[in-house]
């Protein structure tokens, strides 16, 4: 505890020294007792309308001495019930109902904390194993289930209710803590597990559909003249005759054409979003180019709009002529007009 940030900063490279400091600061702040605030709500009532103030006093500093960033005191003036207050301005803010994010790495893994599910070293290779398995994609750094998950989902909630259950899945973590700790016996616990499981297993192979998607790709088979498709396996997508097993044709999507596998690996389907284009009335999609995302009309070459930013179909409250764009920030998501520029932040 000697060497305190000041003396790292004399003998550490700058970026090292911020980094012993974080660690320091965050150390001895671990240490100290917590701080203490002081909450107040006003109500306000007018003729039509209610409104509603929020104070905050900080008694005691606690851990926050340490970090030196403690958030500004809100403190209300002394009031007391009845007094008059005058209104001075009002101004209001349009916000847009918004579904929950979708998972990222780090909100995954703390959603799994909560839940008592895993450890430490079990996280990395669970999001992995999404990856790996095509389960998910990651798109802004968010991850976006596919369809094969979906379905396997569902295949798992009909028929193995029981176990595909976070109380389950944390419940059975404690299980085996209590082995390591020989407080519980191990044959026990697993036999009670097995047997059931086991049984559902059993039944499944023979009640549970395949989950595996398979895809024409409109050719005949050279050894039987079947229809070829394309599936997934373990080690990849390949190509395989409908006839299977009577015929074992098959070849691996490694050994078709370089450029042609580059092409189709870079080729995604536009997808439509609901929006009409500004300049001919088309239909807008999301389309792909190596620079990334970006939208367009559907109606290309004839028309050729396009626009880096996703297009709403929410009018600009301003100049009462443009649809508003969603753009995604490092500060975050803003609607804007791309005729008057207005701007607006969602929550």
């Amino acid at each position: 505890m000697k060497f305190t940030p000041e003396l790292a900063a004399a003998t550490l490279p700058k970026d090292e020294a911020k980094l012993y400091t974080l660690i320091y600061n965050r150390f001895v702040a671990s240490q100290m007792t917590p701080s203490v605030s002081q909450i107040q709500t006003v109500n306000i009532k007018g003729q039509k309308s209610e409104f509603r103030l929020s104070g905050r006093k900080v008694s005691f500093d606690g851990f926050y001495r340490i970090y030196g960033d403690l958030d500004k005191d809100r403190i209300l003036p002394s009031l007391n019930i009845g007094d008059e207050m005058s209104l001075e301005k009002i101004s209001s803010e349009q916000h847009f109902t918004e579904p929950p994010a979708r998972y990222s790495e780090a909100s995954l893994v703390k959603k799994l904390e909560s839940l008592g599910i895993g450890r430490p070293s079990t996280y990395a290779p669970t999001i992995s194993l999404l990856s790996a398995r095509k389960y998910v994609e990651i798109e802004k750094k968010q991850l976006v289930p596919t369809e094969i998950a979906f379905k396997i989902t569902e295949m798992l909630e009909k028929n193995f209710e029981n176990i595909v259950d976070s109380e389950f899945t944390s419940k059975m973590e404690e299980k085996l803590d209590d082995i390591a700790e020989n407080k519980a016996d191990w044959q026990e616990i697993l036999s009670d597990f097995y047997y059931p499981f086991i049984e559902k297993i059993s039944e499944g192979k023979t009640n549970i559909a395949s989950q595996k998607v398979a895809i024409s790709i409109g050719e005949a088979c050279p050894e039987c003249g079947g229809d070829l498709l394309k599936r997934s396996g373990r080690f990849g997508e390949f190509i395989a005759c409908s006839n299977f097993p009577k015929c074992k044709y098959s070849r691996n999507l490694k050994s078709e054409n370089s450029d042609e596998n580059s092409q189709n690996a870079t080729k995604k389907v536009a997808k439509e979003i609901g929006v009409k284009c500004p300049e001919c009335g088309g239909e807008i999609v999301e389309r792909f180019s190596r620079r990334g995302k970006f939208y367009g009309c559907k109606s290309y070459p004839k028309c050729k709009f396009v626009s880096n930013y996703e297009l709403t179909n929410l009018k600009c409250p301003e100049c009462k002529k443009s649809h508003l764009v969603k753009k995604e920030l490092k500060s975050g998501t803003f609607f804007e007009c791309p005729a008057c520029k207005f701007k607006e932040k969602q929550d």
